[in-house]
């Protein structure tokens, strides 16, 4: 993981410790009611499923281990790893046979951040589910240095989408307790 890099600077394993420490702040920041209210609302109606942080953290440190197996550079030169999450998966499994959880979320890290709608709706009802969602969101604060700050189009861009998440998310859940 030393060997393969995220950004020019951050090798995978800085970017894993990035995301874990990203973390630790965002629930601190959501304990203390420093979030923004739609963040703040869902991890109201969630926390009691959220697994406690140092059980998520080898999940934050490894979720791309296996990034390494499968690069490809486009027209630009940029880096991308397709498949990535079923790979670090799969590596993640060899050194962690027995850390089904772990595996599971490493599997599915990617969902908040490419998928809509419809194909998440079955994360909202996984107990999991939270532990993703509350991940992609400190995964997106952790980057945000590397693509511009928190003032770049790309950063805005990925907190609108997990707005609109976090609001599916929070209807879904108000929908399934009225049942």
């Amino acid at each position: 993981m030393s060997n393969c890099f995220q950004f020019e600077n951050i090798n995978m394993l800085q970017h894993g410790e990035m995301a874990h420490e990203s973390y630790i702040q965002l629930m601190q920041d959501l304990e203390s009611g420093k979030e923004a209210p739609i963040f703040q609302e869902l991890y109201d109606l969630t926390k009691h499923k959220l697994l406690p942080t140092h059980a998520l953290k080898n999940y934050h440190i490894y979720h791309d281990c296996g990034k390494h197996i499968q690069i490809e550079y486009d027209e630009h030169g940029r880096r991308h790893f397709p498949n990535h999450a079923a790979n670090s998966t799969q590596q993640y499994a060899i050194l962690f046979r027995h850390d089904v959880n772990t595996q599971f979320l490493i599997l599915h890290d990617m969902h908040f951040h490419m998928k809509r709608g419809d194909e998440l709706a079955w994360l909202f009802r996984h107990p999991l589910g939270p532990n993703l969602f509350f991940t992609a969101l400190a995964k997106i604060n952790a980057n945000c240095q590397m693509f511009g700050g928190r003032n770049s189009d790309s950063y805005k861009i990925k907190l609108k989408r997990l707005i609109q998440t976090a609001k599916k998310f929070i209807s879904s859940l108000k929908d399934a307790n009225n049942d």
